[in-house]
């Protein structure tokens, strides 16, 4: 099993701080330290080594391991309640200014500049050398390409103003956007700057992992070590696909967004699952068929445990009241059809009921925190998955062919055990359908929150409080107050 040269990330924990240290100030989204030992871009193991380590970052808690993935945006979309005390609960009523709040916010942009950082000095690297050098050059590349994109997309969705925001003040300096590592301020960028910027990153990524055609297998299995091997845990050709058409859509260029969505659903890698396979579910691991791309992250499961599954924890959500009318109020007639997901991904665990159990994997369903996983996939957090590409396509092609939307909104639809629309309502499929869908699929996924924030949805937190969703400061993160003091320095 490629469990996955575990003791090469961790190898790689440990050094590439030592190698590529960032200042701690916050004005220092680039780290300013030496770019010492070029040795480890001497051989194919040291740059794949390099890539491990910004793997082994990005699944921190204060990125993709807990705070971007979870707490942050199902905290905010109310799908749960913060339960904890403490800035998460401040977060979910959008009092972005509370110093408890800050400091979560704090810990997230600090820890993602310096991925950042050891993304930018790979690919300064690599720039440096001739691709003939190695092999697999061109996937490093793109792969460091593509996670560069990635990260810096979703701090712009965190702490920025959406695209079409109307403060337009705020719109003119969304985040900054860090290409070199190296001892220069990189200025704030408009939003649509950053667009711009992370769309090139990625259809640069694009061209770089073309490779990936032969390499990403529709059968995957978690056996092999190889840095080729399992692909769905790299930033592969169809994550980058995807992530444009998730950026496009983000944009509302819905045009585009379907073009990268179809290229992902047309290449045939990423089948939808099954009745049986929601029978047999395995909960809290990549899902070997529609997850596209994920981190390998063994903290992500017992984080999820102690977010879910516990009690006392000053991270806990508990489930929406609601939830259950969500899932069962739109499955179609009965008992033709029934949702799948309802029953898959909701149940007990010894301390919660009903509790959210898809991210919580079988071996702590005996209480114990220190388990270890033995299973046919990889313990950690799906990022991008393919049912998301269907309701892209089926969202691109609402008003220019219903009937076509609908059919793509039906694959999805059947495969989760539901009547397909097509069969219960004439016309075609509503936005409001989609936008069900979407909430009810990637609940616990962390995508609510950005779909609210791109349709200016009001965030209900009691029947007495509605914020409005037309204030863009209702769905911006604030950037470090240090950060802000950047113009003093300009």
């Amino acid at each position: 099993m490629k469990t996955i040269k575990y003791i090469k990330l961790l190898l790689c924990v440990t050094v590439l701080p030592l190698l590529l240290a960032s200042c701690a100030n916050f004005l220092d989204v680039n780290p300013k330290a030496e770019v010492l030992d070029k040795d480890l871009f001497e051989t194919d193991e040291g740059v794949e080594d390099a890539l491990y380590g910004v793997y082994t970052t990005y699944r921190s808690n204060e990125i993709y391991g807990k705070y971007i993935s979870i707490l942050y945006p199902e905290a905010m979309s109310l799908n749960f309640s913060a339960k904890g005390g403490g800035g998460l609960d401040y977060l979910a009523h959008a009092d972005f200014e509370n110093a408890s709040a800050r400091s979560l916010c704090n810990a997230t942009w600090k820890k993602s500049y310096q991925a950042i950082g050891y993304v930018n000095n790979i690919i300064q690297n690599l720039e440096a050398i001739s691709p003939t050098k190695f092999r697999y050059y061109n996937l490093y590349k793109g792969e460091a390409l593509g996670l560069r994109a990635m990260l810096h997309f979703d701090l712009l969705r965190l702490f920025a103003v959406d695209y079409n925001a109307n403060d337009r003040e705020a719109w003119n300096k969304a985040i900054p956007y860090v290409t070199r590592y190296s001892y220069d301020i990189t200025p704030f960028y408009t939003v649509g700057e950053v667009y711009n910027k992370v769309i090139k990153d990625l259809k640069d990524a694009e061209v770089c992992l073309e490779e990936d055609r032969q390499l990403v297998q529709a059968e995957r299995t978690n056996i092999g070590s190889s840095f080729t091997d399992c692909r769905v845990i790299h930033m592969n050709l169809y994550a980058v696909q995807a992530l444009l058409a998730r950026v496009y859509w983000m944009k509302q260029d819905m045009d585009s967004a379907a073009i990268y969505a179809k290229k992902v659903i047309d290449s045939q890698k990423f089948p939808l699952m099954t009745s049986s396979d929601f029978v047999q579910f395995e909960r809290g691991v990549l899902n070997m068929k529609e997850t596209i791309f994920g981190l390998y992250a063994p903290t992500y499961a017992s984080n999820c445990y102690s977010i879910f599954g516990k009690t006392g924890s000053t991270d806990m959500l508990t489930l929406n009241p609601d939830y259950e009318n969500w899932y069962s109020d739109t499955q179609g007639p009965t008992p033709e059809g029934s949702d799948l997901r309802l029953s898959a991904w909701f149940g007990s665990t010894l301390e919660v009921s009903p509790a959210c159990v898809k991210m919580i994997n079988s071996m702590f369903d005996s209480g114990s925190t220190d388990s270890q996983y033995s299973g046919d996939s990889y313990l950690g957090v799906s990022l991008i998955r393919v049912p998301e590409m269907y309701y892209i396509m089926a969202e691109a092609l609402l008003e220019k062919d219903p009937q076509q939307a609908t059919a793509y909104f039906d694959k999805v639809i059947e495969s989760r055990g539901m009547v397909k629309f097509a069969d219960r309502v004439e016309g075609g499929i509503t936005a409001d359908d989609i936008y069900i869908e979407r909430r009810k699929e990637f609940y616990g996924e962390g995508q609510q929150w950005f779909n609210m924030k791109r349709l200016k949805k009001d965030i209900q937190i009691s029947e007495s409080n509605v914020l409005d969703g037309r204030l863009d400061k209702n769905y911006k993160m604030l950037i470090p107050n240090d950060e802000d003091l950047r113009d003093n320095y300009e």
